[in-house]
């Protein structure tokens, strides 16, 4: 009988508010019960559930040695199609943190009126008609995929499928989104 080798490369935790609904602990406990080679865990645009997910998979390398953890993130350029990036070494997980906090600091302060609570559904029709429904929680990270270029030392990029067919590419980034390729190391440009 032959053994299949799998790993996860794109798991987002409940860090990605209205992506991912499990814990990152949880993600590495299954990916470990499954008999999972690895797990990378690719929230939106953040590392804030690598801390929790690298002390369950320190907990999961006492029953399986083998298991490894991958650190990510799911990124949505402005002008090019979303990606996905690893972590290949040291180097790319200090690139990638210098490209988020980049990121963040090109947003500036989120706005007030950023966030709308939503509607309750037994309000009545007035009340749900006048409030806006707006969900984005998260801060809305301006970033490009010249930004991501000048970060990608020691990172390897991925275009996930569903990103392609669900948000069409800007004129001019088509090129470097299909040169990339999926795990591919992200390419400067000179």
């Amino acid at each position: 009988m032959t053994s299949h080798r799998y790993a996860e490369l794109h798991a987002t935790s409940n860090f990605s508010f209205l992506q991912g609904a499990s814990h990152p602990e949880e993600l590495v406990e299954r990916a470990c019960a499954l008999g999972y080679e690895g797990l990378a865990i690719t929230d939106h645009a953040t590392l804030a559930g690598i801390v929790r997910a690298h002390g369950a998979a320190r907990q999961a390398r006492l029953v399986r040695p083998d298991f490894r953890l991958l650190i990510g993130a799911h990124l949505e350029p402005v002008d090019a199609a979303p990606l996905v990036v690893w972590v290949a070494d040291h180097a790319g997980y200090a690139n990638l943190c210098r490209l988020l906090t980049h990121a963040a600091a090109q947003a500036g302060p989120r706005e007030r009126d950023d966030v709308r609570p939503m509607a309750r559904a037994d309000a009545p029709a007035d009340a749900r008609a006048d409030t806006p429904i707006d969900v984005q929680a998260e801060p809305r990270l301006r970033l490009s995929l010249d930004d991501i270029g000048r970060h990608a030392s020691g990172l390897l990029a991925g275009v996930p499928l569903a990103g392609v067919s669900d948000r069409r590419p800007t004129r001019g980034s088509d090129a470097a989104v299909r040169d990339a390729g999926p795990a591919h190391p992200a390419r400067t440009r000179e």
